[in-house]
Parts: C-alpha cells; sequence; structure tokens
C-alpha cells in the first residue's frame, strides 16, 4: 500500500528539474516587491513557508510565516505588505479566508497553486501555478511540500535578482540524498516497535523541517511523532523518551547546529535508535547518518526534507501500513477522516459557547470541502 508513496518521493529528482525552469520563467514578469512579506497556509503549506524562511531573509523584505489562521485573524497584515498564499488544490477554506482578509486591508496577494481556477486564485490579485499534478492526495504529502519549497525558493531568488545556483543543481542533490538514505532507514527500522514515539529536532528553518516530518508520520496511520527545537528538546520534552523510541536530530544547517551534535551521546543513552541528518562530523557509531551533499545552510530545509520522507516510508513499510487508509486502516479511521472533513469544511457537529451571557450559540463556519 506504500508503493505510491514510494513512486512520488522517487520522482522528485525529476519533478524538481521539470518544474524549477517553468517556475523561473513564470516569475519573470511577476511585481511582488514589498517591505514586508507573509507567506503560509494549512498543514504542510504553512510548513513550507516556515522551512523558506532562511531563503527569504536573503531578500531586502522582512519576512513572516504564519498559518492561514493566524493571517485570516491574528497576523497584522497591512496595506502594502505581499501575502503569499499556499495550497495544492486552491479550495483550502481558511487559506482562501486568509487571501480575502489580505486584499480587505490593502495587501498584495499571490496564490501557490496547481489549480489557476481555483478559489484561492480567484482570491489573490496574483497567482503562481505549480506546474505538476499530484500523483495521489491520498498519502502522506510529499512532492506538494516539495514543489511548494521549490516555488519559494524561487521566489527568493526573483526577489534577490540572482541566480541561485544551488537550486541549479537541486535534482542531484535530491537524488543523492534519496539513494544515501533508503538503505540506510530500511535497515534501523526492520525491527521498529510499533508502541515506540518518534521524536523530530530541528533549529532555525529546520524547525519547520522537523514539525513536516512528524506530520508525514502523523499522515501514516497515526503514529506518535513530535517535533522540538534542539534547544527546548532539553528543557523538558527529554523526560518523555523511551528506550523503543526512535529520534531524527538535523544537524549541518547554520551556526545553531553544533548544539544537535551535543545532543547526540546523551540521546544514545536513552533509545537505540539516533538518526542524525546532515554533514555535521559524527563520531559515534551508534548513531545512522543520513548525509547529503554540502549545500549552504539555507538550503538544507530540501534534502532534510527529503531524508524525513524517507525515514517515514522505512517505518511504514516496516509496520506494513496501509498508508492511503486514514489511520492506515486501524479502528476508527472512517470516524476519524469524518470527523477531520467537517473541521476542514465547517459542517462538522455544531458547538456551544455559553460564554455569551448563557446563550448557545454556534461556533461552526461554513464553506465548500477541501481537498487539502
Amino acid at each position: 500500500m506504500s508503493d505510491t508513496m514510494r513512486r512520488e518521493i522517487h520522482s522528485q529528482p525529476g519533478l524538481v528539474a521539470e518544474i524549477l525552469p517553468r517556475l523561473r520563467q513564470a516569475t519573470t514578469g511577476l511585481d511582488v516587491s514589498a517591505d514586508r512579506i507573509w507567506a503560509g497556509g494549512c498543514g504542510d503549506g504553512a510548513l513550507a513557508a516556515g522551512a523558506a524562511s532562511a531563503l527569504l531573509a536573503e531578500t531586502d523584505a522582512e519576512y513572516r510565516p504564519a498559518t492561514a489562521h493566524e493571517l485570516a485573524f491574528h497576523a497584522p497584515v497591512r496595506g502594502g505588505d505581499l501575502v503569499v498564499l499556499a495550497s495544492i488544490s486552491g479550495s483550502t477554506r481558511r487559506t482562501v479566508q486568509a487571501a480575502r482578509k489580505a486584499r480587505s486591508v490593502g495587501a498584495d496577494t499571490l496564490a501557490l497553486t496547481c489549480n489557476p481556477d481555483s478559489m484561492l486564485a480567484a482570491a489573490c490579485k496574483k497567482t503562481l501555478v505549480l506546474p505538476f499534478q499530484p500523483l495521489s492526495r491520498r498519502t502522506p504529502h510529499t512532492a506538494d511540500y516539495l514543489a511548494t519549497l521549490v516555488a519559494l525558493a524561487v521566489l527568493a531568488e526573483h526577489l534577490r535578482r540572482q541566480r541561485d545556483e544551488i537550486l541549479d543543481i537541486l535534482p542531484v542533490i535530491i537524488r543523492d540524498t534519496l539513494a544515501n538514505a533508503e538503505a540506510l532507514a530500511a535497515n534501523l527500522v526492520r525491527s521498529f516497535n510499533p508502541a515506540g514515539k518518534l521524536f523530530v529536532l530541528g533549529q532555525g528553518s529546520n524547525l519547520y523541517t522537523a514539525r513536516y516530518i512528524a506530520a508525514k508520520f502523523h499522515e501514516s496511520g497515526g503514529l506518535v511523532a513530535l517535533a522540538a527545537e534542539t534547544e527546548d528538546f532539553v528543557h523538558g520534552v527529554n523526560f518523555m523518551a523511551e528506550r523503543e523510541d526512535l529520534f531524527c536530530v538535523i544537524g549541518g544547517d547554520g551556526p545553531g547546529a553544533f548544539r544537535a551534535l551535543e545532543l547526540v551521546p546523551g540521546l544514545t543513552r536513552l533509545c537505540d535508535r539516533v538518526v542524525l541528518v546532515g554533514n555535521t562530523p559524527n563520531t559515534f557509531a551508534a548513531v545512522v547518518q543520513f548525509e547529503y551533499p554540502a549545500v549552504r545552510p539555507a538550503m538544507t530545509v530540501f534534502p532534510s526534507a527529503v531524508a524525513g520522507q524517507i525515514l517515514c516510508l522505512a517505518v511504514a513499510e516496516a509496520l506494513g501500513l496501509a498508508v492511503e487508509m486514514p489511520r492506515a486502516g486501524r479502528a476508527a479511521g472512517a470516524l476519524h477522516a469524518e470527523v477531520q472533513r467537517g473541521w476542514m469544511t465547517g459542517t462538522s457537529d455544531t458547538l456551544t459557547d455559553t460564554r455569551d451571557r448563557g446563550t448557545a450559540r454556534s461556533v461552526s463556519g461554513g464553506g465548500k470541502p477541501s481537498a487539502e
């Protein structure tokens, strides 16, 4: 049942090689200059916006990633800002709402979507079409995330008005990362205990990568996975670790990454499986290292995410998970999917809030179903 997920993961080097020149051509005449840029979405869209933080920080603009909910209700977006909103389908209700809110205050808006005829494209002033179609929307999303991240990197390149040479070799970087990680991951998880947890530690832009990797485990059958900042982990989260757990530590991504290596000796004492993602020198035989070609820190979010995809795939295959089914076919999968669908579309059971002078009132919203 993981065949589709495997094909999509391994299609990514070719996908990036195909869409990169098309995205560059599409941004040639795109006027998106602004002193302050917001970017976000829901789920992977929001995580990609966060992972692109270091890339957008290389431009002259102030950059702020946020979720669609934050952008719709909390973020101090103002006229003159640029708000970039990502949704593969273009139908995610909250992301469309965020676009409409941004336009209402006079901000410029840019949709990143595969569907130029979508509600999101209609709600935004400009659209950058992601020129591909996912193999599946039922497996943990992999190519979707990477394509969104590539689009944000191209946008950063466009704003800098300088070609990013590492983007030119990104297909090779992804291909080599897949090759390096796959055999190691399969061997690492061969005796993985399904009762164990996954911890993913990251810092800087790769904190969002850590959250993305954890999300893939959530989507692969509701596996227990927790993402934490490398430093913050040692202030209490560490007490959750058990011997059967699996640790994935992202390193090699800037000046703060030294902390990842400092944690490794202690982690090997707490659990049997530790993965170090990156090129930080590793002298610990008990640690499995997923290496990738050398890139500048801002670009490590690409190979780190791909390494996490491979780790998730290896666990799914080791456990025989039916990843295309809600909760991988576990009990109450259909119920979970129904409840999630209601939450996303605003058609869930009516909730009541009696705080308004004791009078019950609906706090559910409306809208059309989302494909995200």
